[in-house]
């Protein structure tokens, strides 16, 4: 098993796939639970992983800052959750619930308007998942979106079983299942 101090100088090696690996790695110890005297290594690996050319990095990066405590990022988590980077957009709403959870439900809530039918429906799913009532009426609003997202691309498909509608519904009753346990 490899340690944080194995991780560390992996995560900006130059090498392909090594700082990914170094990454999903770095991402899955903090999943598994942060002591509080690595707290700091955690965030600060974290943040620089933000700035990494390669998104995936930056992806793994944001796994971890669902796992600590950076509220100075509050500002540069929305401006991922706005971006067009998807990769990116839903690990910075999950690491900016973690900071800031106000401001996390409002980027979803503000997802729930998305050009894209696939972000509409993810994050009406994402906040069925929180459970909070207080986004009710943005899911209400996707009651009428019948959309069910595909997409043709250069490697396939992409779609979906449910219309956003359909999954909007399953979010507010799952609400609403929380509200009344």
């Amino acid at each position: 098993l490899l340690t944080i101090a194995d991780l560390l100088p992996r995560l900006h090696d130059p090498r392909d796939g090594v700082a990914e690996d170094a990454a999903y790695r770095f991402a899955g110890l903090a999943h598994r639970g942060i002591a509080p005297d690595q707290a700091a290594t955690f965030t600060t690996a974290a943040i620089a992983l933000l700035d990494h050319p390669r998104p995936r990095v930056s992806m793994y990066g944001l796994g971890v800052l669902a796992h600590v405590d950076a509220p100075v990022l509050v500002e540069r988590l929305w401006a991922l959750a706005r971006g067009d980077e998807a990769i990116l957009r839903f690990g910075a709403c999950r690491a900016l619930l973690r900071q800031d959870r106000a401001a996390g439900l409002a980027a979803l809530v503000e997802l729930t308007r998305h050009a894209d039918p696939f972000v509409r429906q993810d994050a009406a799913r994402m906040l069925g998942e929180l459970g909070d009532a207080r986004v009710k009426p943005a899911l209400e609003r996707l009651l009428d979106d019948e959309i069910k997202p595909f997409e043709r691309t250069a490697t396939g498909t992409r779609s979906n079983v449910y219309r956003v509608c359909d999954t909007a519904r399953m979010a507010i009753e799952a609400i609403e299942r929380r509200v009344r346990a």
